[in-house]
């Protein structure tokens, strides 16, 4: 989505974007107004038989034929990255990489990161040194970068749509839990992943749940797979404070942000979530783990608290500090709607044509108007 949205945002702005992608199941129901060429995957497991390499890159010479890219940003640094890498040999376009977070980022203590096998590590590095350029979604993304490549990284943030993610409020979750309006919803968002670590802020809720404070607090985990919580949520007897909700599609996931009374994210590492963007674009506070990531955006919007990872005692206390003071939760709240306005696709779409300017003009010597390019 964040390749669509990009996409779609570059192409309002006058230029002819390509995304090239593996073949997937389905249909991709967006509203696109650039070319999407899926390249051929042609059984289970082809890709490591490299099968799936050779269609990429044949997919990619076939579509530069056709209108020749100015420039490529291949989106991910892993194998994808290589195959980019490996079709320079015939296209002359420079070639930008954004990582994302999985392929550059390792947490040793839950195995985590596609650097943590030493075949990818050396892949990852490799195509890291080749590429002209690297955009780097927070500058914890850029301090890890640097170690690797030196300087030739810019600082790009993810991005949303402010046009969909606004400050209107609902009453869809109250309304689905059947919540008196006396509750306060803390809200956590996404996939139930090992470095999301939603099971420290179940056990933050065991703690409120026991404070006359915490009373009117309650807590709801949205993403897919979350039901795995049901029976530590049973177990410590919180079924009227923890609320599991599956997987929403987008328009439910903007009322449930219109819903909750602030954003909670537990994780133990982050790229740039764009969980935490979204969120203060509705007006919500945030209350951060201090990690990579996390720590980039409150440093720099001034819009949340921190709490220490895997800590629920400090969630707890986190989440009070704003629930107890109400003049430091309008003003957090003020200045997350203010400070997203900056993360607006079509202020993040024209920061990428910039950076599409310069490399082009550092690696090609020559100044002239981009107006045809490659994501993918």
């Amino acid at each position: 989505m964040v390749i669509h949205h990009l996409a779609n945002s570059l192409c309002d702005i006058g230029c002819s974007v390509t995304v090239i992608t593996k073949e997937a199941p389905g249909k991709l129901e967006v509203d696109k107004k650039y070319r999407l060429v899926r390249y051929w995957k042609l059984f289970p497991g082809s890709g490591r038989t490299g099968f799936d390499f050779i269609t990429s890159v044949i997919t990619i010479y076939r579509e530069n034929k056709k209108d020749k890219f100015d420039i490529i940003n291949c989106h991910g640094v892993g194998f994808d990255a290589g195959r980019v890498i490996f079709a320079k040999k015939f296209i002359k376009a420079p070639i930008i990489m954004t990582p994302h977070g999985n392929d550059l980022y390792t947490v040793p203590e839950i195995n985590l990161g596609l650097r943590m096998n030493k075949r990818y590590d050396r892949i990852i590095k490799r195509n890291l040194k080749t590429c002209d350029a690297i955009t780097a979604i927070s500058n914890s993304f850029i301090d890890e970068i640097s170690l690797i490549t030196g300087n030739k990284v810019y600082l790009i943030s993810n991005g949303i749509n402010k046009k969909l993610f606004t400050n209107k409020k609902s009453d869809y979750l109250y309304k689905l839990l059947s919540l008196d309006p006396k509750h306060k919803i803390v809200l956590s968002v996404g996939r139930n992943v090992a470095s999301k670590d939603y099971e420290s802020g179940i056990h933050a809720f065991e703690i409120l749940n026991k404070k006359d404070e915490g009373k009117n607090l309650v807590y709801c985990i949205i993403g897919k797979d979350s039901n795995k919580f049901e029976g530590l949520v049973n177990r410590l007897n919180l079924n009227k404070n923890v609320f599991l909700i599956p997987e929403q599609n987008q328009d439910n996931i903007i009322k449930s942000y219109q819903s909750a009374w602030c954003l909670l994210s537990t994780s133990i590492i982050e790229g740039l979530s764009l969980v935490n963007i979204e969120a203060m674009s509705t007006g919500l506070p945030l209350v951060l783990t201090e990690v990579p990531g996390n720590v980039d955006i409150l440093n720099e919007n001034k819009c949340g608290v921190f709490v220490k990872k895997g800590d629920p005692i400090s969630m707890a206390h986190g989440i009070l500090s704003i629930y107890s003071n109400d003049a430091l939760y309008h003003e957090l709240s003020h200045k997350a709607l203010v400070q997203s306005e900056k993360y607006d696709w079509g202020n993040i779409a024209k920061m990428y044509l910039d950076v599409y300017r310069r490399v082009i003009d550092h690696t090609l010597n020559k100044k002239f108007r981009i107006n045809n390019f490659a994501l993918g």
